[in-house]
């Protein structure tokens, strides 16, 4: 897992250090708050600088995933209830059920490696079935 906490942790970094000297007032410098929030990915929102806390959500770019809770599928997954009759009628078919699980996981970690690693947005795939 560290090297995709890694991974996450420096991309996350270098938005942080853009973002805040893009937001930042010219006379504040936020030196040991940006190296406290690249320490400590879980609970990088308590290390903001006030100058941002103050800034709706809505203009705020936060650390988010794709399809964030198909970490779990396997060739063994049914076919979700909204899916292609298609590939209902063809799930009998081992390959297809290959195929199907690896196009649809995007994530190799949980929903709590993914908060642990900073992630605060989850891309939510439902349906009414």
């Amino acid at each position: 897992m560290s090297g995709f906490l890694g991974k996450i942790g420096t991309l996350f970094y270098i938005f942080a250090l853009i973002h805040l000297i893009n937001c930042a007032p010219s006379d504040q410098h936020y030196g040991s708050e940006l190296q406290d929030l690249a320490d400590d990915l879980e609970n990088w929102m308590e290390f903001l600088p006030d100058a941002i806390k103050s800034v709706p959500i809505n203009y705020l770019a936060i650390p988010g995933t794709h399809d964030s809770f198909t970490s779990d599928i396997t060739k063994d997954s049914e076919v979700s209830p909204d899916g292609e009759d298609i590939l209902k009628q063809l799930e009998w078919l081992s390959i297809v059920k290959v195929v199907m699980a690896n196009w649809s996981k995007t994530q190799a970690y949980d929903v709590t490696a993914q908060l642990q690693a900073g992630i605060r947005f989850f891309d939510l795939r439902v349906c009414n079935n």
